[in-house]
Parts: C-alpha cells; structure tokens; sequence
C-alpha cells in the first residue's frame, strides 16, 4: 500500500506540471460564454460533470504514459506493473475531482437559471457510474496510441473523440439506470461492480499485456530501449 501511495503522489505531481488546466480553460469557457448567452435550465449537474470528463481527455486517453519513457523508467522499480496501475488510476480519479466540481461552481454561477436541488447528486451518481469505464477504455487506448506527450492543438482532435465515444459509452449505465428507471440503488450498485470488475479483471489483464511486451523486447534485445 505504501509503494502504491507513492506512486499516486509521483503521478500527481507530474500530471499538475502539464497542460490539463490550460486544456479545461479552453474547452470551459465557451460552455460558460453560451450559458450567459443564452438561459437555459440545467437539468442536472451532470452535464456539467459530463464536460469536465471531457476537458480532462489527456488524463483519461493517456493514463499510462503521463511522460516520455515513463512505464520504461516505472520497469526500473521494484513494484509490479499491477501496482502502477492501480496507482495511475486512484491519481487519475483523485486528479478529476476538483476539476469537475470547478466545472459545476462555475457553470452554475454563469447559468442564470439555477440547477434544481437534487442536481448536484444525480452528478456525482453519473460519475460513479462512469469513472470506472473511463479508466476501461483510457488504460486500453493509452497502450495501443501512446502519447509521449499531451499538448494542445489540432493534431489532439482524433483523441477527443475517442473521448467522447468513451464518454458516451460509459454514460449508458447512468442514462439506462438512473434516468430511464430512476432507481439510485441500481446505479450505485453497477458503480460498486464496475469497480470491482476493474480491479479484479481490468487491471491485472492489462498488466500481463505489459508484462508479455516487456519480455518480448528483452527476447528481441539485450538492451531494450523501449517498451512498446
């Protein structure tokens, strides 16, 4: 526990040296020009929480390479490849969480309209619901389209979408549970199973990935130079 602690804290400080708060400004502001523009009655907060999984793509699609080299220097260390990657997802939810609440604040402020009272926890129930098929797709598309770095500009597009079918994916179970059935227990519980569905069966099948492309590199070279 203590190794994955670390790991969390090295994670951290790394993703809040880039560019992922210059990336919620931009994608932010227009949202918040157009509810001042235009009024319109929220719903629920999470469409707001809906965008600020958005805003945050390079921290989702990304998830295992936060910089160049990263998972090489990571095979250096005496930890499993598990245990990073469970680390890299409790910095990634921990890394969203102001970010989204920012977003709400915000939103809210700039919406002349107030979101009805029971706004902010139909949010955090969609967030529960999606966080851990977010952290599915982004571990997956971050080994098969690794980014060695995350910027901002036109050639980031292709991964945006990704995010947004990801995105729309994950918002299914809220959408089918919460929504169409309004039954609060159901979302909770599929948040409860996709956890654990995550931690028991994601996270140790990407990890034999990593493990089975290391030892191939190590057969193809003595002297490997990188991972993937």
């Amino acid at each position: 526990m203590d190794r994955i602690l670390l790991l969390v804290k090295y994670d951290l400080k790394f993703l809040s040296s880039q560019l992922h708060i210059l990336r919620f400004v931009v994608f932010t502001v227009p949202v918040v020009v157009f509810m001042w523009s235009y009024p319109v009655q929220l719903g629920a907060l999470t469409y707001i929480f809906f965008i600020g999984f958005l805003t945050l793509e390079g921290v989702y699609t990304n998830v295992l390479f936060r910089l160049p080299n990263e998972l090489e220097r990571m095979s250096l260390f005496p930890i499993s490849w598990r245990e990073i990657i469970v680390a890299k997802g409790v910095s990634t939810v921990l890394f969203t969480l102001p970010f989204v609440v920012l977003c709400a604040v915000v939103v809210s402020y700039a919406s002349v309209i107030p979101p009805p009272s029971d706004s902010l926890w139909e949010g955090i129930l969609f967030m529960l619901s999606a966080t851990f098929p977010m952290l599915t797709f982004g571990g997956f598309l971050s080994l098969d389209y690794p980014r060695r770095r995350v910027s901002l500009n036109f050639d980031e597009a292709p991964y945006l979408v990704f995010q947004l079918i990801a995105l729309g994916v994950s918002s299914l179970p809220f959408l089918v549970l919460k929504v169409g059935f309004g039954s609060d227990t159901a979302c909770l519980l599929f948040a409860v199973l996709a956890g654990i569905t995550w931690y028991f069966g994601i996270v140790p099948h990407l990890a034999e990935i990593l493990e089975e492309r290391r030892d191939r590199v190590l057969a193809q070279s003595s002297t490997p130079t990188t991972l993937l």
